[in-house]
C-alpha cells in the first residue's frame, strides 16, 4: 500500500497518480460542540446533474466477452487510463483478464454486497452535486469530472483501486467501501483502518484528493509544521465543499478520540511546543505525528493517531477567524507555513 502523504509532497506536480483514499482522509460523523458551517449563496451557480456510469454492471454482470469488448472499444480513453490498455499486447488479453474477474467465484459476492449497500446511489449523487456546485462557487473554472463505479476484486487482476482520480475522471472502487456489511476486506489492512471503510468516506476522500490541485505548498520547507498546515488546508477545503459534515469528517476518530482531543487540546499543543515538534524535519518524526498508526504515544498513551493533522486543522480554523478577509482561494494559495502560524495566533481553547 501507498500511504498518501508519504509520497504526496514529492508527486504533487504530477497530473495523475493513484492512491488509497481509505488510508488517507477518513470520515466519521460526530455531532459535538461544533460551529455550524455557513453555506454561501448558490443562486447564481447552475444546478449540476451527476450521473454514475456503473462499470461493474456493464462489464461484470453480463459475464460476456462481447460486452467487455464493446465497452473497451466505445471508451478508448477511459480504457487506457483505468485498465492500462496499452500495457497489453492485444485487446484480447485485456478482455480475457476482465472476463476472468467477471467469472471469478468471489466476484458474485462482491457484486451482491455492493448492490445491497449502494443501490442506485441517489444519496451519493446528491452529495457530489452539492460539493461540485460549491466547488464552482469558489473556483469558477472547476471542471466537473465524470464519475464511474467499479468492482475490481481489490485490484487483484491488475487494475482498480479504492479511488482512481484524474482531472476529468473519478472511478470509485465500490468493494473498498462496503464497511461492516461487506463480506471481504483488503488483505493486510490493519483493524484501525478497516473500521473506516465505509460509504460515507467516498465523497470527502474524493474532494480531499481534488484539493491538491489548489493547495499551494513550499517544497523548500521541510518542517512538520508545513505538512500539518498542508493537511489543515486540505481538510478545510473539503469542509467548505461538504458543509453538512461534522468537524470530524476527515479525522477518522471515534467519538471518544475526538472528545479526548478537544479536552486535552492544551496538552497536545504543550507537547508540540516543549518538544519542538513543529520544526522537526525527519520523515520518521513526520510519520509519528501525521502518519497512520494506532495512536500517538509521544503525546500520551491514549492520544489518537495523526494528531498533527488534527492540530494543523485547528490552526487553520483559528487563522480564518483572525483573518476573515482571507477567503478559501486565498488561503489555499498561501504556502508560508510560518506566516499562517503566526497570523493564526493559535492558542488552545482550554
Amino acid at each position: 500500500m501507498l500511504y498518501f502523504f508519504d509520497c504526496l509532497i514529492l508527486k504533487m506536480h504530477k497530473k495523475l497518480f493513484f492512491y488509497f483514499a481509505f488510508i488517507i482522509f477518513p470520515i466519521l460523523f460526530l455531532a459535538c460542540s461544533e460551529e455550524e458551517e455557513e453555506i454561501p449563496d448558490l443562486s447564481q451557480i447552475p444546478k449540476i446533474d451527476v450521473e454514475f456510469t456503473r462499470i461493474e454492471r456493464e462489464l461484470l454482470m453480463p459475464e460476456s466477452r462481447e460486452s467487455i469488448a464493446s465497452f473497451i472499444n466505445q471508451n478508448p480513453e477511459f480504457s487506457d487510463l483505468y485498465f492500462k490498455r496499452s500495457n497489453y499486447p492485444h485487446d484480447s488479453i485485456l478482455i480475457n483478464t476482465i472476463y476472468e474477474l467477471a467469472t471469478d467465484v468471489h466476484t458474485d459476492t462482491l457484486l451482491m454486497d455492493t448492490e445491497k449497500i449502494f443501490g442506485e446511489m441517489e444519496d451519493l449523487e446528491e452529495e457530489f452535486e452539492l460539493a461540485f456546485r460549491l466547488a464552482k462557487y469558489y473556483y469558477p473554472d472547476f471542471v466537473i469530472p465524470k464519475i464511474y463505479t467499479s468492482v475490481s476484486g481489490f485490484g487483484a487482476f491488475g487494475f482498480g483501486k479504492d479511488l482512481f482520480i484524474t482531472d476529468s475522471v473519478v472511478v470509485i472502487g465500490l468493494e473498498y467501501f462496503t464497511g461492516v456489511g461487506g463480506t471481504y476486506f483488503p488483505q493486510n489492512t490493519p483493524q484501525y483502518i478497516i473500521r473506516r471503510l465505509e460509504k460515507d468516506y467516498i465523497v470527502p476522500n474524493t474532494l480531499m484528493y481534488i484539493s491538491q490541485k489548489y493547495n499551494n505548498y513550499d517544497f523548500k520547507d521541510k518542517t512538520l509544521l508545513a505538512d500539518m498546515l498542508y493537511y489543515g488546508k486540505a481538510i478545510e477545503f473539503t469542509n467548505k465543499l461538504l458543509p453538512y459534515k461534522s468537524d470530524s469528517v476527515l479525522l477518522g476518530y471515534t467519538t471518544a478520540q475526538l472528545n479526548w482531543c478537544q479536552q486535552f487540546e492544551d496538552r497536545i499543543f504543550g507537547v508540540f511546543v516543549e518538544d519542538n515538534v513543529f520544526y522537526k524535519t525527519s520523515n520518521d518524526d513526520k510519520n509519528r505525528y501525521v502518519g497512520e498508526r494506532p495512536s500517538t504515544p509521544e503525546v500520551a498513551d491514549n492520544c489518537p493517531p495523526r494528531i498533527g493533522r488534527w492540530l494543523g486543522w485547528q490552526i487553520i480554523k483559528q487563522f480564518q477567524k483572525k483573518n476573515p478577509e482571507v477567503d478559501l482561494k486565498a488561503l489555499m494559495d498561501m504556502n508560508n507555513a510560518q506566516e499562517i502560524f503566526q497570523k493564526s495566533r493559535y492558542k488552545p481553547q482550554r
